[in-house]
């Protein structure tokens, strides 16, 4: 085997792992993220929002600062 052909099996080898750790990185990213997502439980599900559904306003003519 030559030189040359060494180098390019090596360098096979070197891209075939990089892209497994790279997937398996991206795995554990998603997995992660799925575990996060489910320890919330139903918080970012169901449709429902924490902003308010009514707003109150001052109508006894009072600065709210003061």
């Amino acid at each position: 085997m030559s030189d040359e052909d060494r180098m390019k099996a090596v360098q096979g080898l070197i891209d075939a792992l990089v892209e497994r750790e790279r997937k398996e990185a991206e795995e554990a990213r998603r997995a992660e993220y799925e575990a996060d997502v489910a320890a919330r439980g139903d918080e970012m599900q169901g449709g429902q929002s924490n902003a308010p559904t009514s707003f109150n306003l001052n109508t006894d003519k009072t600065w709210y600062i003061y």
